[in-house]
């Protein structure tokens, strides 16, 4: 993030799904947080479903954290089954 943000409160991950070409939504994604890159808490994971229409679409999958986080690095791991395709990752703090 360039430098260390605090009160970070949501994670976006708009993401493709569907299964036309294998392309599908997650299983779930987890988000760890980190002040120094070294070592990561984790901060939350959100469980998806893609909808099978067999045909592509974009989703925002928000992630709301339980208690806002401070960090500087944003580690997201995602696990899915076929493709995972995703054009914008948004890191919301709040004031």
């Amino acid at each position: 993030l360039g430098e260390v943000t605090h009160n970070i409160g949501d994670i976006v991950v708009e993401a493709l799904g569907g299964g036309y070409g294998a392309v599908m939504e997650p299983r779930y994604f987890e988000v760890f947080v980190s002040e120094d890159g070294v070592s990561f808490d984790p901060a939350g994971k959100l469980a998806c479903a893609d909808e099978g229409t067999g045909s592509l679409y974009i989703k925002r999958l928000t992630l709301e954290l339980d208690e806002s986080a401070s960090a500087r690095f944003v580690k997201i791991s995602v696990s899915c089954i076929g493709w995972f395709f995703t054009d914008e990752i948004e890191i919301i703090a709040y004031e």
